[in-house]
């Protein structure tokens, strides 16, 4: 994501807090691998796509993963506990 590629991953866990389905990429389901071809078929042959997930993911990885800003979340959750 902080490359502006677009990602394919599958859902669960914390994958879906960082993949939006059709926003920033493809959630699939584990082990559909038809669910699998079927998303790098659309990325491979739709470069408005890709472009648009890529731009999506790379936005979404500097608000939310910036060392500044993890950093920050990281000092004020010590604080809360000191």
């Amino acid at each position: 994501m902080a490359l502006r590629k677009p990602v394919i991953a599958t859902s669960g866990g914390g994958t879906n807090e960082v993949i939006d389905n059709n926003v920033n990429g493809y959630l699939i389901h584990s082990g559909n691998y038809s669910q699998l071809e079927s998303s790098i078929q659309q990325l491979v042959e739709n470069p408005d796509i890709r472009e648009r997930f890529g731009n999506a993911g790379f936005q979404m990885a500097r608000e939310r993963f910036d060392s500044k800003i993890v950093t920050k979340k990281y000092s004020s959750l010590y604080r809360e506990f000191i």
